[in-house]
């Protein structure tokens, strides 16, 4: 039995209006989450204190952070030392933990600016938030590279280190780079307590099968007025 064409007219603008709601309605699925809902738990971009200090154990060999000046703004800078004690450079972050500039005081050493664990942080934090950012430094090999970053916060949960257990935002990255012939992943932990990326790991890659850790907090020393 045929349907009317006046019926067919109706059920056509009755079925585009329904698609149209589902699309305005439903979030898309490459839609990126930028408010928490209520209640969630969300970590904000921390106050840092003249005096603290973390160090952090790396593929470099142990590197300590110690907070060196803030601003009446919130912004702050590290002065990084290597396990000799020999300042390599001072990194200036604004209120919201972004990297502002880096003053390298060893010649020689390198930081690689491209993907320090600092660009994990895009505050404030919550679980489902996503973001993309494209970041240029040396990578793998030592290698200048552009990199195409994908990152996502997956939960929250209690990380072990020699420092001690803490509550930790999982923030995972995915990235392309220039001269790479696949992604690459990585997962970062921050903790609101120690307001660092507490620990760091490579899911493979860089010419070894298995996951391995790149940074890990092994001591935390608060500041004088922290006490």
């Amino acid at each position: 039995m045929s349907i009317p064409n006046k019926l067919l007219h109706v059920i056509i603008i009755m079925v585009f209006f329904s698609l149209l709601s589902v699309l305005f309605v439903c979030p898309s699925i490459h839609a990126q989450k930028q408010a928490p809902q209520p209640g969630e738990q969300v970590a904000n971009s921390p106050k840092m204190v003249v005096g603290e200090q973390w160090v952090l154990k790396t593929h470099r060999g142990l590197r300590t952070y110690k907070v060196i000046d803030v601003k009446s703004d919130g912004s702050f800078t590290f002065e990084v030392k290597n396990e000799e004690g020999l300042v390599l450079w001072n990194r200036h972050y604004d209120s919201n933990y972004q990297i502002l500039g880096t003053d390298f005081i060893t010649l020689g050493e390198k930081s690689k600016p491209g993907a320090p664990w600092e660009r994990a942080l895009n505050f404030p934090l919550f679980i489902g938030k996503k973001w993309q950012n494209e970041t240029k430094g040396e990578g793998a090999g030592d290698i200048t590279r552009t990199f195409t970053n994908m990152w996502k916060v997956e939960k929250i949960e209690m990380v072990e280190t020699p420092v001690g257990t803490f509550s930790a935002f999982r923030i995972h990255r995915s990235y392309r780079a220039t001269g790479l012939k696949q992604d690459r992943d990585q997962i970062y932990w921050y903790s609101p307590e120690m307001k660092i990326v507490i620990k760091m790991l490579h899911t493979g890659g860089y010419g070894v099968k298995e996951s391995f850790i790149q940074n890990d907090l092994v001591s935390y020393q608060p500041a004088a007025t922290d006490k």
